[in-house]
């Protein structure tokens, strides 16, 4: 998405893009999850400081309804009753540590506690007088029990008395800048989680169907006007109800299914609001998390995650929970479709869940590349989760889990740095050095799928395409299953990098700024966005469209403002045709253009693919970018990378991610991995780009970040404390000296050197070493 300007405040927290910025300037969010609740009181000091040890600046948590409330109106945030609820101790220690935090308050927090954290007084049974959450067939969705529907109103009077004491006991007077919040993260990876996320998974209780009939009002205002464009006679909006299955029959008899998808977006937006309207004190921002998506969900998830439909009410974030992107080509495409439909943050990276989710986790470089590769793919902070392990809460938290909880963290339970420590210590060092360069450069895309949101809501409900032609549509919509996801992988294959760009929403100059979109067509689509898809043809821009050319607008009445520009003499339906229109072009296919590879290929360039057995993503500023050269599968350790004028070679590991940040053709900063404990595998890295060569005698990591005229380095071996020799030409700066850090003592170390290159052995990060080269 195209850039805006934005009027910043001199003082205090906002997020503009997905950026955070503070005091006006933009910063990185290094996040570090650590739930204080599972853990003795007498242990958060110390954590917190390994954490910040790490590089982390910002710590997350959730704060458990049922641990400070487990009898309804009575609310301990001071230790009273059980002591690591004391809110007050643990959020001084975080300013007194110069830290900052983001509070998620929920009231579903999932976290793997009981009930998601939700105290049983609001389980939705004939005494608490609430009703459950409900699906197309009446059923409640049950997470260790029924859950409550998220905007009953008797569920409201309880979830009003939590925010508020949130706000009073957590919130108040201690949010930027008199205190360490800087962020409050409200519902939890969508509503309930993993609530069904089918498109008749929720919310068809009393309270969801009375908040549809209210979004119905407001989008038709008058009963009139809504039965004229559904062909249906009503006396009251709420005579509608939530459509349970696919209309059949007239062309505008499934209008009301295009209703209830959009819908799902606005229910969100309207529980969202409710809740933050309880924390009166707020003046930080709002962030949302929403998990990645199964492929098959794909239409209903970029549905109910609209946020073009928040407004200003809140920022993007996201999650990973999802398979392993290195060897799954579906999770590859959805990690980048997750961290590209937003600018955002990733609010949780497994960096520990071994035994929950998967043994691969137990190892340091699933939990590194994955962090790696959103940030390749836009993410604008990143979240180790759970950074620190505990293993003291008590039953009423978490009684399902063996402890300590999480089981392979960074840090372990007992204070143990672990593998993953020092590698999250790097990417701290590496992404923290460069602060405003890191987080407004942009995601370099070669050509972006078009995202028709009326298709999306109608792919929702996945018919056939005999159920379409019933209803009068001859093409089947298509948006992000079958269209983006398919699209995307093919074009990998062919080298090209994906966006998207949402036509509804984004304005003229934003849609102008992709080279090439690309999109299927069904038999309607409003005029607005007919006539936004001629401007940008005509202003230059690449139009690559099939299916059927919309004759229908939005109301299912004659509209060809496309089909007139195209085919002013011939049949759309049988031809195919390419043509110039004003500074741009057209190519239209008429049929499934992504059945095809050798039409499609052709279509979009036979661009010779430089890259087998890895991908590179390429993040771009003003004269400046970080290269990322990432593992696709075991098959290479080389990399040849062209950029610019100048070539970037590598060799890293296989299985894992290095990237390298060059600013006016002078190296500034890198990661070079090559070691791959999950595959057993190693090398020696090495890294060369115009008069810059860092080289290693023996396999290990290396991070490193300039920082005015020093380089500050950091290397992690094999075996604890094993020494490597580095060897560093240093572009056209001339060395000055060469110092270690250890525990905060600075010594100088004796180095070979001639011209602008020196060697020298390095120990490993084992023993918390760090290296700074000063330039002259």
């Amino acid at each position: 998405m195209g850039k805006k300007k934005n009027k910043l405040s001199p003082k205090g927290i906002e997020v503009k893009n997905g950026i955070f910025y503070r005091d006006g300037k933009p910063f990185v969010l290094l996040s570090a999850d650590y739930p204080y609740y599972r853990d003795g009181c007498h242990m958060w000091e110390k954590k917190l400081r390994i954490l910040k040890e790490m590089g982390v600046s910002v710590i997350t948590f959730y704060v458990p309804w049922r641990h400070h409330s487990p009898t309804p109106g009575e609310f301990h945030f001071n230790g009273e009753t059980v002591p690591n609820s004391d809110m007050a101790r643990f959020l001084e220690i975080i300013k007194k540590l110069d830290l900052y935090c983001i509070v998620k308050p929920g009231p579903f927090i999932h976290a793997e506690t009981d009930y998601g954290g939700l105290p049983d007084y609001v389980e939705p049974v004939a005494e608490s007088g609430i009703e459950p959450i409900r699906n197309a067939l009446g059923e409640p969705t049950v997470w260790h029990k029924a859950l409550p529907a998220p905007l009953d109103e008797k569920f409201h009077e309880h979830v009003q008395k939590w925010f508020e004491a949130v706000d009073q006991n957590v919130l108040k007077d201690r949010q930027y800048p008199e205190g360490p919040i800087v962020g409050v993260q409200i519902l939890n990876e969508g509503i309930y989680t993993f609530c069904l996320p089918d498109i008749t998974g929720y919310d068809y209780s009393r309270s969801g169907a009375s908040a549809f009939s209210a979004f119905l009002k407001n989008k038709y205002h008058t009963v009139r006007e809504y039965n004229a464009r559904n062909l249906i006679k009503i006396q009251s909006f709420d005579e509608v109800l939530p459509p349970t299955e696919f209309q059949k029959g007239e062309i505008k008899s499934f209008r009301k299914n295009l209703d209830w998808a959009e819908f799902s977006g606005v229910f969100y937006r309207e529980v969202l609001l409710r809740y933050k309207s309880y924390l009166s004190s707020l003046k930080v921002p709002i962030v949302v998390n929403w998990n990645p998506f199964r492929l098959t969900e794909a239409d209903t998830y970029f549905s109910r995650s609209n946020l073009y439909v928040f407004g200003d009410i809140a920022s993007w974030g996201f999650t990973n929970w999802t398979k392993y992107p290195y060897d799954d080509e579906d999770a590859y495409c959805i990690y980048q479709a997750v961290a590209g439909k937003h600018q955002g943050i990733c609010l949780e990276e497994n960096w520990g869940f071994s035994r929950i989710y998967h043994k691969m986790f137990e190892k340091s470089t699933p939990s590194f590349y994955q962090s790696m590769l959103y940030f390749a793919f836009g993410a604008k902070g990143m979240n180790y989760y759970t950074g620190a392990g505990t293993e003291l809460w008590d039953i009423n938290i978490d009684s399902f889990h063996e402890k300590p909880y999480p089981a392979a963290p960074p840090i372990t339970h007992d204070c143990i740095k672990t593998d993953k420590f020092y590698l999250a210590r790097m990417i701290n060092l590496f992404f923290g050095s460069f602060g405003k360069n890191a987080v407004e450069s942009e995601v370099e895309k070669d050509i972006y799928w078009g995202c028709y949101m009326p298709y999306c809501w109608a792919a929702s409900w996945k018919v056939d395409d005999t159920a379409w032609k019933k209803s009068g549509i001859k093409e089947r919509p298509v948006c992000i299953e079958e269209g983006l996801m398919s699209f995307m992988k093919k074009a990998a294959r062919y080298g090209f990098k994906t966006g998207v760009k949402y036509l509804d929403y984004e304005s003229d100059a934003e849609i102008a700024g992709a080279k090439t979109i690309i999109l299927k067509l069904s038999d309607w689509m409003c005029e607005k966005v007919q006539v936004k898809l001629l401007k940008y043809m005509k202003n230059g821009g690449k139009l690559i469209i099939f299916g059927t050319i919309p004759y229908l607008d939005e109301d299912f009445k004659t509209s060809n403002v496309l089909l007139k520009s195209l085919f002013p003499q011939k049949n759309a339906e049988v031809c195919s045709i390419e043509k110039n229109i004003g500074k741009g072009k057209i190519h239209f296919i008429a049929g499934d253009l992504l059945s095809d590879d050798k039409k499609l290929a052709g279509i979009l360039g036979q661009r010779k693919r430089q890259y087998n057995s890895y991908d590179v993503a390429v993040s771009s500023g003003k004269d400046e970018k970080i290269i990322y050269a990432i593992s696709k599968d075991s098959g290479t350790s080389e990399y040849r990378i062209p950029t610019g004028k100048k070539e970037l070679y590598l060799r890293s590991v296989p299985g894992g991610i290095s990237a390298v940040y060059i600013k006016n053709n002078d190296v500034r900063g890198f990661i070079l991995k090559g070691l791959n404990d999950y595959e057993q595998k190693s090398v020696a890295p090495l890294l060369k780009f115009n008069l810059w060569e860092i080289s290693a005698s023996s396999p290990c990591d290396i991070s490193a970040a300039f920082s005015l005229k020093r380089m500050r380095i950091m290397l992690f071996a094999e075996r604890p404390g094993a020494k490597v020799k580095l060897k560093i030409k240093c572009g056209g700066n001339r060395f000055s000296a060469l110092s270690s850090v250890r525990n905060g003592k600075r010594e100088p170390v004796k180095v070979s050197a001639t011209k602008n290159t020196i060697s020298f052995e390095a120990e490993s990060v084992s023993k918390d070493i760090f290296y700074d080269l000063e330039f002259k």
